[in-house]
């Protein structure tokens, strides 16, 4: 039996996430700066 999270898919997953959570944190800078210039 194989592990259901093997090498390559793995890194794709984390790829993924690393991705997610570059978005969000993209989104959360964006909306500090409109914070900010709106203060």
């Amino acid at each position: 039996k194989k592990p259901l999270f093997s090498g390559h898919h793995a890194k794709d997953l984390q790829l993924l996430y690393f991705l997610i959570s570059f978005k969000e944190f993209s989104r959360d800078l964006q909306s500090l700066q409109l914070n900010y210039n709106n203060a």
